[in-house]
């Protein structure tokens, strides 16, 4: 299993006032983000895993060479129908994740006081998948409308020519030439490796569940974590906005380190 990790720079962050009392800081919402990406680095495992039970099953299917004596030995603990749809159940799951670490950035983008390059970072995040990630997400969460033809609002689907045009003799599909005609699909893998299937505006997306794709997200979501001014205290440092304005960002940083209770990133 290849681990994908994120360097925490320390237990805390400096950060901003919060205007009430109630107020999340942004501190909670790092964390959740790290969670979900471990989410998205099991579900890629697993992922895998199924994959590799499809294709040897698969091939023990078609060898045509097994000895009946020897087919309880070889054969899988749970039925072929189960073992085809594994690999769906967890490119759905890393597809979600990833759809709450976007969640995520877009809340923790329009905090007050955050570092302003979180804003770039939730846009660099988004285009890691070509604008697909939610249109994709939104017709995952929503099968019993794309199977009909249909948008969340029960409005038909103007189906374009591209979406028909993306299915092919590579494709896994649970529905296929069900709705507008032959060749759409409902929830496909294609190549292997890329989930997609009929989105809202007619056209078809993808996203792809691989390594590739982790290691994208995080080197974004590195660089969203090494942006904040992190302490090794136990505790969030409130930095009132006086202090700011008298001392400076730089400032503050650097007597926080002078006390040796924070980590400045480089």
């Amino acid at each position: 299993m290849k681990i994908f990790d994120l360097v925490r720079p320390g237990r805390s962050i400096i950060r901003p006032q919060a205007e009430s009392r109630m107020e999340y800081g942004p501190l909670l919402l790092l964390h959740d983000l790290a969670m979900y990406f471990a989410d998205a680095n099991l579900a890629l495992h697993l992922f895998d895993e199924a994959q590799t039970a499809q294709q040897e099953f698969a091939a023990y299917e078609y060898s045509g060479v097994a000895r009946e004596d020897t087919r309880k030995e070889v054969m899988p603990a749970v039925p072929g129908c189960m073992l085809n749809r594994a690999p769906h159940m967890h490119s759905r799951s890393f597809l979600y994740a990833l759809d709450n670490i976007h969640n995520y950035l877009q809340i923790l983008s329009k905090m007050a006081g955050v570092p302003p390059a979180i804003t770039d970072l939730k846009t660099e995040f988004e285009q890691v998948f070509g604008g697909n990630l939610k249109p994709v997400r939104n017709s995952a969460h929503h099968p019993e409308d794309r199977v009909r033809g249909l948008k969340t609002n029960e409005k038909p689907i103007d189906i374009q020519p591209s979406a028909f045009m993306a299915f092919g003799s590579d494709t896994t599909s649970v529905h296929t030439g069900s709705i507008g005609g032959p060749g759409i699909a409902n929830e496909v893998l294609r190549n292997g490796n890329r989930y997609g299937g009929l989105l809202a505006d007619g056209t078809y997306g993808e996203v792809e569940v691989s390594a590739a794709t982790m290691a994208a997200c995080q080197d974004v979501l590195q660089q969203v974590f090494d942006a904040f001014i992190w302490t090794n205290s136990d505790f969030d440092w409130v930095v009132y906005p006086y202090h700011v304005a008298i001392m400076g960002k730089e400032q503050v940083a650097a007597y926080a380190n002078a006390i040796k209770k924070t980590v400045v990133p480089s």
